[in-house]
C-alpha cells in the first residue's frame, strides 16, 4: 500500500491487509427476507430485504415507523451493487454501482509519481508488531 503526500513528494510503502468481513448480527433486530439471485450489468448478485419497525411512542411517534433496506450484493466483487433505503424520517435513497469494468486497471494508476521518495515501512511495521 502506497500512501503518497504530494506536498512532501514522499510515498510511504506499508503492508496492506484487507478488512475482514463481519456477517450481520443474528437474533433480535430487522426482519430479513431473501430476495433470491439476479444479474446486474452481467454480475450475479444476491438480494436481501431488511425491514425494521420503530413501535409507536418509542421516539415520540404516534404510529409505527417502518424502514426498509433492499440490498443486492455481489460476492464476486465484494460490494452491494444496488441499495434502496426507504425511511419516512429521511425519505428514499438509492445507491447504485454503474459502469462496471472487470478488466485489469491500467498499471499507470499504481505507479509512484516521478520525483517522489519512497519510504519502505513494511519491515519497520512488522518488527513493531512483534
Amino acid at each position: 500500500l502506497f500512501i503518497c503526500v504530494p506536498g512532501e513528494h514522499v510515498c510511504r510503502l506499508e503492508t496492506f491487509s484487507s478488512p475482514q468481513f463481519a456477517p450481520p448480527p443474528t437474533g433480535a433486530g430487522p426482519n430479513r427476507e431473501d430476495l433470491g439471485q439476479r444479474s446486474i450489468d452481467g454480475v450475479e448478485v444476491t438480494g436481501t430485504l431488511e425491514t425494521r419497525v420503530i413501535e409507536s411512542g418509542a421516539m415520540g411517534n404516534d404510529s409505527p415507523i417502518v424502514m426498509k433496506v433492499e440490498s443486492w450484493y455481489s460476492p464476486q466483487l465484494g460490494v452491494n451493487l444496488l441499495t434502496k433505503r426507504q425511511d419516512p424520517r429521511s425519505g428514499n435513497q438509492n445507491f447504485e454501482v454503474t459502469d462496471i469494468v472487470q478488466a485489469e486497471p491500467d498499471a499507470k494508476f499504481f505507479r509512484v509519481p516521478s520525483g517522489y521518495k519512497v519510504m519502505d515501512l513494511r519491515q519497520a511495521n512488522a518488527a513493531a508488531s512483534r
